[in-house]
């Protein structure tokens, strides 16, 4: 039995089966496939085609803009969820698909990062609609870690893919300069390992985007598009061409397991923050 298994709290779902899929026959193969997000539809969706073991530092919120997604990660994760930039928006009933009933949660927002958390803070233990201490505590050490854990994927694995989903709320805006920042900042992180970033866009976005990706000369850039906002539906034309043609390595649980059990994290973070 792969090790990676026992540590439930980094894994998705509890360990639940994720949906089968009829995938493409023409396929790329990837140590490790990443949500970026901008909401957590991504990395749900990454899970339910069974490309995936773990969460990212991206796939359980929601970026209201998508264009802060580049700013966290050219800044390293810096700042991101701290108690000192966080607030309860409201309280609300959710249909959790990785808890599999209906929950009270509390929306919690970090104004840093212009991102929503939705689904880690429920009610019955943040009671008052008010953070509790510990389950801050208990949130920011597993932030820490999957961080923690992105950037040893980052630095150790030969071949990943990073799926982004190019949505804001209340309306999308995509950039020639966005494009470029976001590929250098991923570029940088790979540091000369093979990386392919897929984009899901606007259908009217499409073929303008297209043409800034080729005028950048990013061949390794695959552009897809979508037509609804809030695409839960794994069978659809968006997510099947976003991950139908996608392989693992063979030896992908090792690699990750390798990653996961040699823990560097460094609780002073955690405890400064709580602290502050």
């Amino acid at each position: 039995m792969i090790t990676i298994l026992t540590y439930q709290r980094f894994l998705w779902f509890k360990g639940d089966s994720a949906i089968q899929f009829n995938r493409s026959n023409k396929t790329e193969t990837f140590d490790a496939v990443i949500s970026l997000g901008a909401w957590c539809q991504v990395g749900n969706m990454i899970h339910n085609y069974n490309l995936t073991l773990i969460e990212s530092p991206f796939s359980n919120f929601g970026f209201k803009t998508w264009q802060n997604i580049i700013d966290l990660l050219e800044n390293n994760f810096t700042d991101y969820w701290n108690r000192s930039n966080m607030y309860v928006t409201k309280a609300a009933t959710e249909k959790s698909l990785k808890y599999k009933d209906n929950r009270d949660v509390l929306h919690v927002y970090d104004a840093k990062y212009n991102v929503l958390s939705n689904h880690n803070f429920d009610v019955c233990n943040n009671p008052g609609s008010k953070i509790n201490t510990y389950m801050f505590y208990e949130f920011k050490a597993h932030q820490s870690r999957l961080i923690e854990i992105f950037n040893a994927q980052m630095d150790q694995l030969e071949k990943v893919c990073f799926v982004l989903k190019v949505m804001s709320v209340p309306e999308t805006t995509l950039t020639h300069e966005n494009i470029q920042r976001l590929h250098s900042v991923l570029s940088a992180k790979r540091n000369g390992k093979q990386f392919q970033l897929r984009m899901s866009v606007p259908r009217q976005m499409l073929d303008q985007t297209e043409k800034m990706v080729k005028k950048l000369k990013l061949k390794n850039v695959k552009l897809i598009f979508y037509t609804e906002h809030w695409n839960y539906d794994f069978t659809t034309y968006e997510w099947a061409q976003m991950l139908g043609d996608i392989r693992l390595s063979a030896n992908h649980k090792e690699q990750l397991e390798n990653i996961v059990n040699r823990p560097q994290y460094n609780f002073e973070e955690v405890v400064k923050d709580l602290n502050s």
